[in-house]
């Protein structure tokens, strides 16, 4: 008896610990955005996007403020920074519903090991926090979109629908730091912009925590597909020539869904092939003179897959210039290989001359309505 006694005592003292850290909704200023910036060699600018909640009082109209606020400072550390935020802000900073970290670029270029040191020890940030790269941070932050007034939101909400995009795609805290302990020490992140309204389409790439390049548009569609193995809806619009007459083109937009199988040919020297297979979509056939026949779809297929093939040949070529390997193929042949592999050879000579076979296979799904030039009409 004494002895459960003694446990329920205990058991309660345990319950009780975590009451010290509690604390109400209103004693919690909740913080769903963060920038980080560097200002000069001694100085970053730590900045917290923050909601607003207002009531209106009863029989006011609409009130004129932002749903939200941005504080902003500078100091030799982000832990100074941080601590500087703290000092202005009436109530606990609660980091437990963070969305995004927005770095900038001239960071970014320096290196961001501080950084995600910085969020990663941060005990209530999620590891599945948004990582972000920007220009300019206090534009992003302080941006105001025609769809969602807050920008952390507005960032969240895209990468978690289903966006019919074949860019730049969502990269976590924890992603980040799994694919830069790989062999090769490189991975990427979005880049966003504003200057019209927050766009959210290219690819910073990282080697060793600093941004090295970048990868632009569908650039940054086949970094998806070589590291993802698939890529949705990536539209090409090509000028195809009609077989009937060799001196006629016609121009055709299609949507495109490609799959990859990865193989490794042989290790010294490296290379590997990559086996593609996908679905065309038409979307648009740019003329009312040219029937959608068979033989132009066979056109199509030759030209679709000539570029695919090109398209993917530059966003490699242009890594091995860079002697950046973000994909995990030189991690594929350590895993082979791990006693005579080095990385350092990989990275600066095997890596700038691996060579890659593509083989494509391709099957038109749809045709749309467009495609149906020949329909007949119903009545008069």
């Amino acid at each position: 008896m004494v002895k459960k006694i003694v446990l329920g005592l205990v058991f309660i003292t345990l319950l009780t610990g975590c009451l010290e850290d509690s604390k109400e909704i209103d004693q919690r200023t909740i913080v769903l955005g963060m920038g980080i910036d560097k200002i000069d060699e001694d100085e970053i600018q730590l900045s917290l996007q923050m909601p607003v909640v207002v009531r209106p009082m009863e029989g006011e109209g609409e009130i004129d403020h932002s749903e939200f606020v941005t504080v902003t400072t500078s100091a030799p550390s982000l832990w100074e920074a941080l601590t500087d935020l703290e000092a202005q802000t009436p109530t606990v900073l609660f980091f437990g519903h963070l969305k995004t970290v927005i770095i900038s670029e001239r960071l970014a270029k320096g290196g961001i090991d501080e950084v995600i040191d910085f969020i990663d020890r941060r005990s209530p940030i999620d590891n599945q926090v948004h990582l972000l790269i920007a220009s300019d941070v206090d534009a992003i932050l302080n941006s105001e979109s025609q769809l969602v007034f807050l920008p952390s939101l507005y960032i969240e909400r895209f990468f978690e629908s289903d966006q019919k995009l074949s860019r730049t795609d969502i990269v976590r805290l924890f992603e980040y730091r799994r694919d830069t302990n790989m062999i090769s020490k490189s991975a990427t992140i979005p880049l966003i912009y504003s200057e019209n309204n927050l766009t959210i389409q290219d690819f910073a790439v990282f080697k060793g925590d600093k941004m090295v390049d970048i990868l632009y548009g569908k650039e940054a569609g086949f970094s998806r597909l070589l590291k993802e193995k698939q890529l949705r809806h990536i539209n090409y619009t090509l000028t195809v020539p009609v077989p009937t007459n060799e001196a006629e083109n016609v121009e055709v937009s299609i949507s495109l869904n490609l799959n990859l199988i990865f193989s490794i040919l042989q290790h010294q020297p490296p290379k590997f092939n990559l086996d593609l297979d996908g679905n065309i979509e038409f979307i648009h056939l740019k003329t009312e003179s040219v029937d959608l026949t068979d033989e132009l779809i066979d056109a199509l297929k030759i030209e679709v897959k000539k570029v695919v093939k090109e398209d993917i040949l530059h966003t490699i070529n242009k890594m091995q210039e860079s002697r950046t390997e973000p994909w995990l193929f030189g991690h594929r042949i350590w895993i082979d290989e791990p006693e005579d592999f080095d990385e350092e050879q990989w990275l600066n000579n095997e890596w700038p001359t691996a060579e890659f076979v593509i083989n494509i296979d391709l099957e038109v799904e749809k045709i749309g309505q467009r495609g149906m030039l020949d329909k007949i009409k119903v009545g008069r």
